[in-house]
């Protein structure tokens, strides 16, 4: 699971190591295993403020419980960065697992926050027909577009972006 922190800012990414997310609906296990791997990058470490008020793993689990039962096991991963070279790096050392088919990726983001309906409506549309294109130039630019379109009331495209771009890159 892959998401964007809205509460702190740190530098790469912060991964639960943990033994288990909570939900309503039981224990979610984290792979143990892999998290170790991956922490031996300097890219990877657990910064527990990222994991403490963060929602947007969270919202997940209920619908992956669901489908997967006691055979869910997660690799919880919020980003803290919004450097770019940092996004390409940490999608350079997650394509081997993203190429293989037993790993599913999900990541997490809403669209854009608070403009008004017509105007969500074509903010969103360029952002998801950037995103289809799976081009990290064209997600970019979607996103710089939207930022200066002077939308009223735009907060955000997509509060994941650097989640989407990682996954694009």
């Amino acid at each position: 699971l892959i998401g964007s922190s809205h509460h702190t800012h740190f530098e790469a990414a912060s991964i639960f190591d943990g033994k288990s997310y909570t939900t309503p609906l039981g224990e979610v296990k984290i792979n143990k295993e892999l998290v170790k791997l991956l922490m031996q990058n300097k890219l990877f470490s657990y910064h527990k403020e990222a994991h403490t008020k963060e929602h947007t793993l969270e919202l997940q689990l209920p619908f992956l419980q669901s489908l997967y039962n006691d055979e869910l096991q997660i690799i919880p991963i919020i980003l803290g960065s919004y450097e770019l070279k940092s996004i390409q790096q940490i999608a350079k050392i997650l394509k081997p697992y993203f190429d293989k088919d037993e790993n599913l990726f999900i990541i997490s983001t809403d669209l854009s926050h608070y403009p008004t309906y017509e105007d969500a409506n074509k903010i969103d549309k360029l952002t998801l027909d950037a995103i289809i294109k799976n081009n990290p130039l064209e997600f970019i630019d979607a996103i710089v577009k939207n930022e200066n379109s002077n939308t009223k009331e735009l907060f955000t495209s997509a509060c994941g972006w650097s989640s989407l771009l990682t996954l694009l890159y």
